[in-house]
This record gives structure tokens, sequence and C-alpha cells, in this order.
């Protein structure tokens, strides 16, 4: 695999800009290198611009697969470092254990460092109160369904699974492929889409349970 030569700093500090927008970068920064130095003990370490443009990546919902070739680095090697470095040092700032990347996002909005959005202020009709669609809230369980409030990308595949449900009347669907590259976030925005045309959307991690034969 052919790999062009990694980014310099002033480069990386662009890469996945976006996350500026929803999250207080300076406090994460600043708490996420305080945990690092009581890592490193008697080392002072800040966290290097990789480190900033792979958290960043995380926070906007990138996999590390994705990172990895947007930083011009080689994916495998990119989740050993993120698994022995950033994903510990996130743990000591939350106190949590990350699961999976996917993980990371909702972590830190938990602990307080995205920005909190700003809703205006809408006048509501009759008809959009009465509204048979706008009950789904009432029948919809995300259980630990990751946070994909920032997604970009997938489009194509995001219009073709749509289409699948919706209008094939697909009644099952499975993405299948390498760990990493954004199946679950994937599969949470398409429920996102179409869950206005079921009556109940439960979702659920089947990870533990019994074998169909039992189930049914």
């Amino acid at each position: 695999m052919a790999l062009h030569p990694s980014p310099r700093s002033d480069d990386l500090a662009k890469k996945f800009a976006e996350a500026n927008e929803h999250w207080n970068l300076e406090k994460l920064y600043r708490d996420i290198a305080n945990a690092k130095q009581q890592e490193r003990r008697r080392q002072c370490k800040q966290l290097t611009p990789t480190e900033k443009a792979c958290l960043r990546g995380l926070l906007s919902g990138y996999s590390p697969t994705e990172i990895a070739t947007e930083l011009n680095r080689e994916p495998g090697g990119l989740r050993v470092e993120l698994c022995r470095g950033l994903y510990r040092y996130i743990e000591t700032v939350t106190d949590m254990y990350i699961k999976t990347y996917s993980n990371v996002s909702k972590l830190l909005e938990n602990a307080g460092y995205k920005h909190q959005q700003k809703y205006r202020d809408v006048t509501c009709n009759v008809s959009t109160i009465q509204n048979p669609k706008s009950k789904i809230q009432n029948r919809v369980d995300w259980g630990e369904a990751i946070d994909v409030s920032i997604f970009y990308g997938r489009t194509d595949e995001l219009t073709k699974l749509q289409q699948w449900i919706e209008q094939d009347k697909c009644r099952l669907i499975t993405l299948l492929g390498m760990g990493g590259i954004g199946k679950t976030a994937l599969s949470v925005k398409l429920a996102q889409l179409v869950q206005e045309g079921f009556e109940f959307v439960i979702w659920q991690s089947l990870r533990n349970s019994p074998p169909p034969p039992h189930i049914f």
C-alpha cells in the first residue's frame, strides 16, 4: 500500500475543522493533555497535531480507517496508536471505558464538552401538532445507538438503502465490512431517515441474544 508523506502541522490543523463549530476544543485539548501528562508522569507532554486531528475526526463522526486515509496513515497502525494513547486519555477524562471509536463523541458530549445548540422560537400550528408522524417520538427507543448528529458523506449508500426499504419494501438489510469503516454510524443514520415509516423503532444489540430458532 503506497502512502503519501505525512501532512505538516499546519496542514493537520485544517483536518476535520468542522469539529470547531460543535465542540469546546480548547478545553478538551487542555483536559486531555492533562490526562496525558498523568499517564506519562515525568514527561510533560502536550497533544501532538496528529492527536488533535484524530480527536477532531472522531468528534466529527469519522472512523479510524477514514481518519487514517485523510492523514495518509496506515489504518492498522493508527488504530493501535489510538488504543495506546488518545483513547486512554479520554477514558481518564470521562472516567468511562471506550468500547469502540463510536462511543468517543457520546462520552465527551455527556462530559459537557459539546456546545449547546440554540434553537429559534417557532410557531407551530394545530395541523403540525396533530400530525400523526409527530407521535413517532413516543414510539422510538434508540437504546445505545451512537450519536450521528454530525454525519458527512455516504449519500449514495444512504439513498440506495432508503430506496430498498421505502420503495422495494425490503425487510432485512445486512451491512458487511471490516471493523472501523462506519457501518454502525451508517445504519443509525439510515434508521433516523426512515423512522417515520414505521410504527415502532427499537435499537438493540443482538450480540448476546439467543439464536433465532430459540426466539421464534
